[in-house]
This record gives structure tokens, C-alpha cells and sequence, in this order.
């Protein structure tokens, strides 16, 4: 070892801080953390549905409101991009509940198709969103 001590610096084990004659000091708080954002509106999850929550959200929230997506991913709404086998796969070509599966009442979701229409969920994406939109007649899709 060369007869030489190594000291631990400032700080000891588990960060208490350690004295010249080895006495614990007092701990030095941490910083304080910066304010966080501010936001009016807070939606957790940037797939698809977070982030047309986070649209309407804003367009219905007064002038000066501040609306925030949050999500777990480094890249939110990536998977929207990969739907479709790359196609970006938005919406049916047909509105037919009975091609929608679910575990919950069939009830519900021809209540939910019926109150915003195929028709008008394609105009959201084109006249709202400026998003084109096109079927592939070889998969109706």
C-alpha cells in the first residue's frame, strides 16, 4: 500500500459529513430543487389518446393557460408512428362497431363511436389538425 492513507474527502460513508478528527459534522442540505413548471393542465401519457387530450384541452382552456404532457418515454407519440406497420394507422375505413373488441360492454363503445363519427374524426385530423388523411384500398385501412 506504500504507507500512504487515502481520505475519504469530505464526505463519509453514506454521505455524513466527517470532521479532521473523524467526529460527525452536521450534514449539508441538498439545494434546493428548482420551482417546476407551471401548468394549468397536466395529462399523463403522450400516446394517442393523451396527446388529443392534451389538444382539446388546450383549445378549450382559457387565453394564457399552460397545458403539459407527461410521459415516461424519451420520444412521446413514437408509437403512433409505428401503427399500421409503419404506416401511421389512424382510423378504420368503415364505421362498424362490431369490428371494435373489447372485454367491456359492446353498448358502450357504440355509444362512443356514435358520439364522435368516423366523419368527424377524420375532419379533426384534416381541418383541425392539417393532418392528411387517406384510405389503402387494399387493406380498407
Amino acid at each position: 500500500m506504500g504507507g500512504r492513507a487515502r481520505r475519504r474527502g469530505a464526505r463519509g460513508r453514506r454521505g455524513c459529513g466527517v470532521s479532521g478528527d473523524g467526529a460527525p459534522t452536521p450534514r449539508t442540505p441538498a439545494p434546493a430543487p428548482a420551482d417546476p413548471p407551471r401548468a394549468d393542465v397536466a395529462v399523463v401519457g403522450a400516446g394517442a389518446a393523451g396527446l388529443c387530450a392534451a389538444i382539446h384541452a388546450a383549445r378549450a382552456a382559457p387565453a394564457g393557460a399552460r397545458v403539459v404532457v407527461v410521459d415516461g418515454q424519451a420520444r412521446p407519440g413514437r408509437k403512433i408512428l409505428v401503427s399500421g406497420g409503419g404506416r401511421c394507422n389512424v382510423l378504420p375505413a368503415e364505421d362498424d362497431p362490431s369490428a371494435f373488441h373489447t372485454g367491456g360492454s359492446p353498448h358502450l363503445v357504440r355509444r362512443v363511436l356514435a358520439a364522435f363519427p368516423l366523419d368527424a374524426q377524420a375532419g379533426w385530423f384534416e381541418r383541425d389538425l392539417g393532418v392528411p388523411l387517406r384510405v389503402e384500398e387494399e387493406t380498407r385501412k
